[in-house]
């Protein structure tokens, strides 16, 4: 289950102020039956050479046995505990681009104290912030901001435990904070599923490209089809002649138009293929600053191959049916 204020649900720019909570609370959350853990997740704005980056405390050690990060070398549970244990920090893939700097190097941030130096252990992948995102545990971020606030409560569920029951407690027990200080309790799911709807939102027009494109694809196999058969009146004229039947025509056009849908479907496949790296490897690493890991899902390869021969059979059939139709004599008699 997430806690948190609702203007960080609802993306409030009023200020880092109204997007965060007593830190006191996530005790208060702990001691609810069926709790099994409760991770402090707090960030702010800071300037790393002149640039705003977000800066994140949690427990690291709790979430290093619950959950991970996705680093670029090494393994997750054995970077954050070492991270811990040497008073370090670990930072986002777009930070460490922008930044240059690598695992190993201090980085230095200005703090309540004065600038400081962190000791890098990892890079990890990161989409969530422009600017990147530094990382390092929560007692070490109290030790030096002195800040007793968290922006949101991950509450982790023992096993069996029942959500909706422990929701309901965790809303309760907070109602006598007043109606807009009272956080908002929703669960991990809930928030996965908003998020898909928003992407899928933002993709919208993309899939209306994607039909545009195979309708623009049927019309040019119609039209290709239909120069064939004016090219090749004689030809088809005189397969009827020596005994075709109608049927025989009507099924070569179709074989002609569903291999022509296969090659370009194929020729797609790996073009697409092509071009899924380039945009991994080199625009957005250039444009973003980010990596995005490459998953080869084999069912896509052969749906949309499937899509592209049926597009294309059904874009031949009234060709086909058009060249079964044409007179013997009217064929012979052409040029």
């Amino acid at each position: 289950l997430i806690v948190a204020p609702t203007s960080w649900l609802q993306g409030d720019d009023s200020g880092m102020l109204a997007k965060r909570i007593p830190l006191a609370w996530a005790q208060r959350v702990a001691s609810i039956p069926g709790v099994a853990a409760v991770d402090t997740y707090r960030e702010l704005t800071v300037e790393l050479d002149g640039r705003p980056v977000a800066l994140v405390s949690r427990d690291l050690r709790l979430h290093a046995q619950r959950s991970r990060y996705l680093f670029i070398s090494g393994d997750s549970t054995t970077t954050l505990e070492r991270t811990v244990a040497e008073d370090g920090v670990i930072i986002s893939e777009v930070l460490a681009r922008t930044a240059g700097l690598n695992a190993g190097e201090a980085l230095r941030l200005m703090t309540p104290a004065g600038e400081r130096e962190f000791s890098i252990h990892g890079i990890f992948y990161d989409y969530a912030t422009d600017g990147g995102k530094v990382v390092m545990d929560r007692a070490l971020y109290r030790r030096i901001w002195n800040d007793d606030t968290t922006t949101v409560l991950a509450v982790y569920l023992m096993p069996g435990a029942d959500g909706t029951s422990i929701r309901r407690r965790i809303a309760d027990r907070f109602a006598e904070t007043g109606r807009e200080n009272q956080p908002a309790v929703i669960s991990n799911g809930e928030l996965k599923r908003e998020i898909l709807v928003i992407f899928d939102r933002t993709f919208r027009i993309t899939y209306a490209l994607e039909f545009i494109a195979v309708v623009i694809a049927v019309l040019g196999i119609i039209n290709t089809l239909l120069t064939a058969i004016l090219e090749r009146r004689r030809e088809l004229a005189t397969l009827r002649s020596i005994g075709a039947s109608a049927t025989q025509i009507q099924a070569l056009m179709l074989w002609e138009s569903g291999y022509l849908g296969l090659l370009g479907g194929l020729l797609g496949v790996f073009g697409g293929f092509f071009l899924a790296v380039l945009l991994i490897q080199v625009i957005n690493k250039q444009s973003f600053g980010w990596t995005i890991q490459f998953a080869f899902q084999p069912w896509l390869l052969f749906q949309a191959l499937a899509l592209a021969s049926t597009a294309a059979l059904l874009a031949g059939y009234l060709p086909a049916r058009w060249a079964a139709k044409q007179p013997i004599a009217e064929g012979l008699r052409y040029e």
